[in-house]
């Protein structure tokens, strides 16, 4: 019903974008087009591993979950590296840069393989519980103990390691227009424009780390592609003003 109208807004997005995507950059490469296109499929592929999982029982269990949890590396880490690729561009400062790209590589590395290997752990011992073993029984309860945790930490740290890669970019995009013999009108409109997107953004994951919290994770799991259908579709609007500003 309701979830399935999120997923299937959120698989049928992929499509629209690429195309923005290949109609808006004239430059077919680099960081920023393969992050944002691995960003736009991961989401996708994401979401298709749950409606598997959810409306074709005969899914082999490895299938479903392998590309859920692939597509989510893919949607939250490459969205980071979308922020830091347009982050590279006008951030003079390569100290600040690296720690950036440093912060996104460790946050990706250990809470991607601590989820995975906790998701996959919890889906073996249901699977092998459906089929009798009561030793699996058991592992489903020490699994999820861990993953409930987790969980919450690991959407808190991504959603603020957004937030302050956007804090750094609406910074940056502030002192480029500052040096520049920009008009004060159009500086003032670019910088709204980009604090208001930023806002946006901030409260969607706000609402999504509420849902979180409050338990309600099979609905988070099938609107977490959706969000970043939105914030892939505000990204656009983020590289319009970033084209004019250059």
């Amino acid at each position: 019903s309701v979830f399935i109208a999120f997923a299937a807004v959120a698989i049928w997005s992929s499509v629209p974008l690429t195309i923005r995507l290949l109609t808006t950059l004239k430059k077919r490469s680099g960081l920023y087009f393969y992050s944002i296109l691995i960003t736009t499929w991961g989401l996708s592929i994401r979401q298709l591993g749950y409606v598997l999982q959810l409306l074709v029982p005969t899914t082999p269990w490895p299938l479903g979950d392998l590309m859920a949890q692939l597509g989510w590396v893919a949607m939250v880490t490459g969205f980071s590296t979308v922020l830091y690729s347009r982050l590279n561009i006008i951030l003079e400062s390569r100290s600040v840069r690296r720690a950036v790209l440093y912060t996104i590589i460790f946050n990706g590395v250990v809470l991607h393989i601590l989820m995975m290997t906790m998701s996959l752990g919890i889906a073996g011992s249901q699977y092998a519980a459906k089929h009798g073993s009561h030793h699996a029984a058991s592992l489903i309860p020490k699994w999820k103990a861990p993953y409930s945790y987790m969980e919450k930490v690991q959407i808190v740290i991504f959603s603020l390691q957004e937030i302050a890669i956007s804090f750094f970019y609406v910074r940056a995009a502030h002192q480029y227009l500052q040096s520049r013999f920009a008009q004060r009108g159009k500086t003032r409109q670019a910088m709204f424009l980009l604090l208001f997107v930023q806002i946006v953004i901030i409260s969607v994951d706000i609402a999504l780390i509420a849902i979180d919290f409050a338990g309600y994770l099979q609905l988070k799991l099938f609107i977490h592609s959706f969000v970043y259908a939105v914030k892939l579709e505000l990204e656009f609007v983020v590289l319009n003003q970033l084209v004019e500003l250059s």
